[in-house]
């Protein structure tokens, strides 16, 4: 079932992909991904997608992240090289259509 589930990347939605595939973070509740999240650098932003409609629990806590990130860590790379222009088109793929 999760298995199937689109995973949104900087070339579109991609059914099937594994967990090596992700070029995002991923939202873990209880042991499962149940979203993918990136920090927009050049806006100090908390991107983030579910893959099923957001409850109130979920986006009161990508708030909180997201202010957390801002005061403690300014900025969230992936990898070394990572910089705030290099995800841009990796961050649009989160964001709704």
């Amino acid at each position: 079932m999760d298995a199937a589930r689109p995973i949104w990347t900087e070339k579109g939605a991609k059914a099937g992909s594994a967990l090596t595939d992700l070029e995002h973070q991923a939202i873990v509740d209880r042991g499962r991904i149940v979203g993918l999240w990136d920090w927009d650098g050049l806006v100090n932003q908390l991107v983030w997608r579910s893959f099923a409609p957001a409850d109130e629990a979920l986006r009161a806590e990508a708030t909180r992240m997201e202010a957390w990130i801002r005061e403690n860590l300014g900025d969230v790379r992936s990898f070394s090289l990572d910089s705030p222009e290099s995800r841009l088109t990796r961050i649009a793929a989160l964001r709704p259509d």
